[in-house]
Order: C-alpha cells, then sequence, then structure tokens
C-alpha cells in the first residue's frame, strides 16, 4: 500500500482517463519477488484553488500480481476526495502452488524461516483464499518533507485441505502465519526528507519508517523499524521511480535478532 502511494503524491491527470502502474518487486528475510499489475479508469473529483484539492480522483480498475508462491488477481475501486487522504478497496482470490515459498501447515506460531520450512516439504499446500482489503492512507507534504501513514485491513478465508488438522497456515507475502480465518491488520508510518524534491527534476527522498502487523485470529505480530527511501535520478518517461526499505525486526517469533526484511521496488506509473 505504501509504495503505491508514493505514486498517488506525485500523479494525478486532470481528465478522465487510464491510470496504469508496472512493479518489479523484490525481497529478501524472507525471500520473494512479484511483478505486480494494476490499471484503472479514473477521473478527477472535486477541484479548487485550495491546496488539498489538486489531486483528487476516483477509479475503478484491478490487480494482478505474480509471484514464485501464488497469484493474485481481483477488482480494484481508489478514491482521494481530498489530497491528505485516500482509500484502496479490492477483493482477491489467491491461488496458491505447493513449494517451500508458499503456503505450509502451522500447529503454532515458530517454524517460519525458510531453512525450517525447508525440512518438511510434506506440509506445503496447495490452497487458495478469498481476500477482502481496505488501505486507508493519509499523508502530508510540508517544505521538505513528505510523511505518510498507512494501514491495510485484509480479511483472510483459505480453503482448508480436508486432510489438514493444523490450526494455521504459513502466508507467504505477508510472512505471517494465520488461521485459516482471520483478519491481519498491517501499519506503516513514514517520514522523509526530500533531498532531492522530483518537481521536473530528479528525486531523492529518504527517512525513518516503522511496520507492524498483527494477524487476530493466530495471534502471530511481527513490528519493524528502520529506514526508507525512494529515488529517480533519471527523468525520462521511461525510467522507473525506486523505493528500498531496510526493516531490523524489534518483535517476531522466529527473526528478532537475524538479518533485517529487505525490500526494493523499481515501478512505472502511466497517468
Amino acid at each position: 500500500m505504501f509504495l503505491l502511494t508514493l505514486a498517488h503524491i506525485a500523479h494525478a491527470a486532470d481528465e478522465p482517463g487510464l491510470w496504469m502502474r508496472q512493479a518489479v518487486g523484490f525481497g529478501g528475510w524472507p525471500s520473494g519477488a512479484v511483478i505486480d499489475t494494476r490499471a484503472q479508469l479514473r477521473t478527477p473529483l472535486h477541484r479548487s484553488d485550495s491546496i488539498v484539492f489538486q489531486k483528487t480522483y476516483a477509479g475503478a480498475g484491478g490487480r494482478l500480481a505474480v509471484t514464485p508462491a501464488y497469484a493474485d488477481v481481483g477488482p480494484r475501486v481508489s478514491i482521494a476526495p481530498i489530497d491528505v487522504f485516500d482509500l484502496d478497496l479490492q477483493a482477491s482470490f489467491v491461488g496458491y502452488w505447493p513449494s517451500s515459498f508458499g503456503p505450509m501447515v502451522f500447529g503454532d506460531l515458530g517454524g517460519t524461516l525458510s531453512k525450517d520450512r525447508a525440512d518438511r516439504p510434506e506440509d506445503a499446500v496447495s490452497t487458495w483464499a478469498l481476500v477482502l482489503t481496505a488501505a486507508p492512507t493519509l499523508k502530508l507534504r510540508v517544505g521538505p518533507i513528505v510523511a505518510f501513514d498507512a494501514w491495510t485491513i485484509s480479511h483472510w478465508r483459505f480453503h482448508q485441505p480436508d486432510a489438514v488438522d493444523e490450526p494455521y497456515t504459513y502466508e507467504p507475502y505477508s510472512d505471517m502465519v494465520l488461521a485459516w480465518t482471520d483478519t491481519l491488520l498491517e501499519h506503516q508510518a513514514v517520514v522523509m526528507a526530500t533531498v532531492l524534491p522530483g518537481d521536473g527534476g530528479p528525486l531523492l527522498w529518504l527517512g525513518p519508517t516503522f511496520r507492524d502487523r498483527i494477524a487476530t485470529g493466530s495471534g502471530d505480530r511481527s513490528t519493524c523499524l528502520g529506514g526508507i527511501l525512494t529515488t529517480r535520478p533519471i527523468v525520462a518517461s521511461w525510467a522507473p521511480q525506486a523505493v528500498v526499505q531496510v526493516l531490523p525486526y524489534l518483535k517476531d517469533t522466529d527473526r528478532l535478532g537475524g538479518v533485517p526484511n529487505i525490500q526494493g521496488q523499481l515501478f512505472w506509473v502511466l497517468d
């Protein structure tokens, strides 16, 4: 959600039209990769000379994400009635195939590290899930400072295979152990300094970020505090914007004290 918000703050067409975002992402600890395509028909909402009604919009379309562990597809609706707030709503069908990267059955919250999962291939499952997601974001830009407060609330209903009695499954995108029916709450707060503002020229923003994930059904929790930067050194239509965040764990059943979570993404926006 946060990476999409970076596109929101910089792009807002003045007439109805097609909005597209193509992203390629990668991650480490846990490892992962994703190709994420989003497309919407968008129209401006109320616009005025006020500084908070310059980039309003409403849009409807869909999202397709493909990874080595699953494919995620579904409709997506977005609205930004005021420049400091936007909301994304999505319904997803997620199809998982069995692998050491994908879902595995769990009886408790431990053992989610890649090396632990690789030792128990018999517990990998092929399954699917229906997911409803709401992602509101508050955002602010004052002088050289950009701040975001992003929430993602997602309700998961996994298909539990008949032969599986364990109460939980590992979900690879969130790196969380979830109940077969669960609600996942994610909060990420960011404050960045605009070293290079990107207003028609090179862009470099960087600063601290805090991320917290809580699964209300299983009780799993992961909390990180680290740094994030986004940059676009080349101003050209073909040049992507890059985002990288490095997040040491403050609380996590398996990963506390280990290497940090590292995530990166290249994305292109057509508005």
